[in-house]
């Protein structure tokens, strides 16, 4: 049986060396491929991300690797140190850009381990640097050039799913292309990824990073004129490329963590962001359209009291109590609202005038006020206190505040007479 289990590891790791051996596919699957990149001429470079999932390779081993830009002609023939363009690699967080690409320097590389079964996932930016390689309409493919940190193994892989290059212009076609950006309040080094689908269906029409400021490497000399003044360097900021044959425009955008987990899916049904922000067929060119942080926040929406205790009076005829609504988008949002207990006695200390549901509409951050009617009793009794707390959220999560301590203090002296 020994002999047996050692015989199926022999055949199942010589799988691994005879793929290896081959220029291949097979071994890269876009888990993030936008269908645009932009072209980089005329000083408008920007960065244009994918999330690649790679293997199955060596289990548990290190690999160097390069990653270019090809034309699919180049797929089976290019040397392995060939391909166009800049390529921006994340190094936990810092994003690194690299023009000359080489093994034998540290910086013309990156390196990346497999799991146990030889699979790994990557970030990857790719940088069109203007050239006639990145002509508008032409369709590139990521590749991949590998080498084995231990057995010294030189193999070579690209994704099948290629990207059109488009170049920022005001005309329809769908090789012209209209500046996007916006703030939001998501991590930094998180990456997000826009769709013309609400529920961010099929491939990305772009995928690119939110904003630390944390950049090392070549210098980014040449990016396009509104992302460099508005979003790069700059904290939450994002930017992008969306092409002028858009019809749904964007109707999604999901954000997603450095290790490639989904966080959040901002959705608009029609494309018009808030009241008049239209990514629908746009035509600016470099003119870019914005998108506020209250209407595309990138986090998912929150509600809690805005603090945790407030102060009245027993001589007050009300107290208040507000509840506040933040990183909304266009979908209504609900919770309930209930007095939990305390030292107050209802219909003797106070009595509640508030409905039990809380409802915000659509729209930017909101708050609402509940109140509840002091009695003022005439008897010395001390400060007391009424405990309300949140739950069973629609469409939203709670915050920070889940509950409030409404104070009611007593107005009343202690009066003792003496016969």
């Amino acid at each position: 049986m020994m002999k047996r289990l050692l015989l199926v590891v022999c055949v199942f790791f010589a799988g691994f060396s005879a793929l290896n051996a081959q220029r291949s596919s097979m071994s890269v699957s876009g888990v993030l491929m936008p269908q645009y990149m932009a072209s980089g001429s005329s000083s408008s470079e920007l960065i244009t991300y994918t999330r690649l999932r790679l293997g199955p390779f060596n289990p548990n081993s290190s690999y160097k690797y390069i990653a270019r830009c090809f034309e699919a002609s180049e797929l089976d023939t290019s040397v392995l140190l060939g391909g166009h363009g800049g390529v921006v690699y994340n190094d936990n967080g810092t994003h690194r850009y690299v023009t000359s690409h080489s093994f034998s320097s540290s910086g013309g590389h990156d390196t990346l381990n497999t799991d146990f079964m030889g699979f790994t996932e990557i970030w990857i930016g790719f940088v069109g640097d203007g050239s006639t390689f990145f002509s508008d309409g032409k369709a590139v493919y990521a590749g991949i050039t590998m080498i084995g940190m231990a057995g010294n193994d030189t193999t070579y892989h690209y994704a099948m799913d290629s990207l059109t290059v488009i170049s920022f212009g005001t005309g329809s076609g769908s090789d012209e292309g209209t500046a996007l950006y916006g703030e939001s309040y998501a991590n930094e080094t998180d990456y997000i990824s826009l769709y013309d689908d609400k529920d961010a269906v099929g491939r990305p029409l772009a995928v690119t990073t939110i904003e630390s400021g944390k950049y090392s490497g070549a210098t980014l000399s040449n990016l396009a004129s509104f992302y460099n003044s508005n979003v790069f360097k700059k904290s939450k900021m994002w930017g992008t490329i969306i092409p002028n044959d858009l019809a749904n425009g964007v109707r999604a955008i999901t954000r997603w963590t450095a290790a490639g987990l989904t966080q959040y899916n901002q959705q608009d049904a029609d494309g018009v962001w808030g009241k008049s922000t239209d990514t629908r067929n746009p035509s600016g060119g470099t003119t870019a359209i914005v998108i506020s942080k209250s209407d595309a926040p990138l986090i998912a929406p929150e509600i809690s009291f805005e603090s945790t205790a407030g102060y009245f009076s027993e001589k007050e005829s009300e107290g208040y109590v507000v509840i506040q609504r933040k990183y909304s988008n266009e979908m209504a949002r609900s919770v309930e609202v209930s007095i939990s207990g305390g030292s107050a006695t209802d219909n003797a200390d106070y009595t509640q005038n508030f409905s039990k549901t809380i409802s915000f509409p659509a729209g930017a951050d909101a708050t609402d006020t509940i109140k509840v009617d002091i009695l003022q009793d005439e008897i010395a009794e001390g400060t007391e206190n009424i405990f309300f707390r949140l739950a069973n959220p629609q469409n939203a999560n709670l915050g920070t505040n889940k509950t409030h301590e409404l104070v009611l203090v007593d107005d009343d002296q202690l009066s003792i007479s003496m016969a």
